[in-house]
């Protein structure tokens, strides 16, 4: 039996998945999920089945019912788990890795190192991963709390005092908030208080890029006028 993804004790909890997924996979699931494009009606509602393997990438099924959608995606996971992989970059600079093959996806190299990349300011979909508290060690997956770590560091580097990253709590479960989460989302609304316009400025209102980059800039507006109380500021016009 997989490992169902917590959302579920309280959300679309009557699906059962298959057996057939391995015990250290993780799965989720909708019923209207909302794929969107760029081309013009192409976006579209689906009944959706994801899984994450233990040993790393990501299957999706869709379909017009849940069972049809995890049909789907377990017939992807045969075919994966059937391949003799052959990776390459296919222009992700992350560490993911499509195979040629039977197209899997999964982190496989390194990351390319961008120089002055850690100059760079984190956007609008990072910052409000950081008032969530998001980024902390992650000390089973090298990997990611290297990637952790740096989103702290460019964060200070840009001026925003969070609580230390080396002593911060596992992520609690469901949506309850603790100490770092909410020091951090303090600490990300005091940076706003005077740099909400820098934010605005620097995203590019492109594609499906710029539309989640403005989701997330309202987002953050939003958890600003929140704290306003709490910290004794002025909320941005």
């Amino acid at each position: 039996m997989p490992i169902v993804a917590s959302q579920h004790q309280w959300k679309e909890s009557s699906h059962v998945p298959l057996d057939g997924w391995p015990d250290d996979c993780t799965v989720q699931w909708g019923s209207h999920g909302l794929v969107l494009s760029q081309k013009p009606d192409g976006s579209y509602k689906t009944a959706f089945f994801e899984a994450f393997p233990q040993g790393g990438g990501f299957i999706r099924g869709e379909g017009e019912t849940l069972a049809d959608a995890e049909a789907s995606a377990f017939a992807k996971y045969l075919k994966i788990s059937a391949c003799d992989h052959g990776w390459s970059r296919k222009g992700y600079t992350n560490g993911g890795a499509i195979c040629r093959h039977c197209g899997a996806f999964q982190t496989v190299f390194r990351p390319i190192v961008v120089l002055g990349a850690h100059r760079k300011p984190l956007s609008p979909t990072s910052l409000d991963l950081l008032a969530e508290g998001a980024y902390r060690p992650c000390v089973d997956d090298p990997r990611q709390h290297s990637y952790q770590r740096r989103q702290w560091l460019k964060a200070k580097r840009m001026g925003i005092q969070l609580p230390d990253f080396e002593t911060a709590p596992p992520a609690p479960c469901g949506f309850d908030e603790d100490d770092y989460a909410k020091a951090s989302r303090l600490a990300v609304a005091s940076f706003l208080r005077d740099n909400m316009h820098l934010l605005e400025a620097s995203s590019d209102g492109l594609g499906l890029t710029g539309m989640f980059e403005g989701l997330h800039i309202t987002s953050l507006r939003r958890m600003l006028e929140d704290c306003s109380d709490e910290m004794g500021l002025l909320s941005e016009p």
